[in-house]
């Protein structure tokens, strides 16, 4: 896969992306935390309704549906990710999150290696539920950074913002993995620190986290060469 330059996403669009992340935190501080203000909640879910429905009358507007534009990636996920919790007791676990990758096909020839935000996004709220981490950390110091807070700023803000603003495919594969492998091996610490967990078991435990970040490091790699070919073949026409 050629590491091809990139012109980085408008802010206006990163924006957007990372508004149903930003609302989500908002009910995470004391003042306004979910439990006192359901409000907060309705809200974000309304917001990720309006992002689906806008994306969709983009692609519409397109005459493709496959069109959709990169702020629809992850409510796009997160209704995936929902909907795979119904299928997974069918299919199991791994080829749940390897179904979420080859839908994730239907948008990389617009959306290149950031339609990988749809297979994070789906993936994370998969794997959350085959491992629970509320199990492990809710009496825990641990609690905010790995169930409520942490997992909100790295996969719904810090992500996108990676993704979309930089600057070469290369460094949107990084920004993709990195926090999904970090969040793993952090993971198996805190339950050694927090539990106990010898590290070969943690790591045991952390394996849907560890399955996810392989999922989405060869749904990287698929949807980087379908975007460098398009590219490629894009250079050759207006050559």
């Amino acid at each position: 896969m050629r590491n091809h330059s990139l012109v980085p996403r408008p802010w206006w669009q990163v924006g957007l992306t990372v508004l149903p992340g930003l609302i989500f935190l908002l009910g995470q501080v004391p003042p306004l935390s979910t439990y006192g203000h359901p409000g907060v909640v309705y809200l974000a879910w309304a917001v990720m309704g309006f992002l689906i429905l806008s994306s969709t009358l983009v692609a519409a507007r397109h005459r493709s549906l496959l069109q959709v534009p990169v702020w629809g990636l992850i409510p796009l996920g997160l209704l995936a990710g929902f909907g795979s919790l119904w299928i997974m007791d069918c299919l199991g676990f791994y080829s749940t999150c390897f179904l979420l990758a080859i839908i994730g096909l239907l948008f990389a020839r617009r959306n290149g290696l950031s339609a990988g935000l749809f297979v994070l996004a789906g993936g994370i709220l998969t794997t959350s539920w085959a491992v629970e981490p509320v199990m492990y950390f809710w009496d825990s110091p641990f609690w905010r950074v790995f169930v409520n807070v942490g997992m909100t700023v790295l996969f719904t803000i810090l992500a996108p913002v990676l993704v979309l603003r930089s600057r070469s495919i290369l460094g949107q594969a990084v920004g993709l993995l990195s926090l999904i492998a970090a969040y793993s091996v952090a993971f198996v610490l805190a339950l050694n620190n927090a539990r106990g967990i010898p590290i070969s078991r943690g790591i045991s435990t952390a394996g849907p986290f560890i399955a996810l970040c392989t999922t989405v490091a060869i749904a990287a790699a698929v949807y980087g060469w379908i975007s460098c070919r398009d590219f490629t073949a894009s250079k050759a026409r207006f050559a």
